[in-house]
């Protein structure tokens, strides 16, 4: 949906950095994240957020 990819782009700044917002947006992340259903996808956003995202959003978008 049009409207759940502007919504993760802009979460994407609020999970890189911790800030008040942070625990928020990643779980913002993780329910769009439980929409996708192309198993590629998620793992190639998985690669490529997860080395820059914050502890909190690690742990609640992937339990890391």
């Amino acid at each position: 949906m049009p409207e759940d990819r502007e919504l993760l782009g802009r979460s994407l700044d609020e999970i890189i950095a911790d800030t008040p917002s942070t625990a928020v947006a990643a779980t913002r992340v993780k329910r769009i994240l439980a929409k996708v259903r192309d198993e590629g996808l998620l793992f190639a956003f998985k690669e490529i957020v997860l080395p820059i995202a914050t502890e909190t959003a690690k742990k609640l978008i992937w339990g890391v």
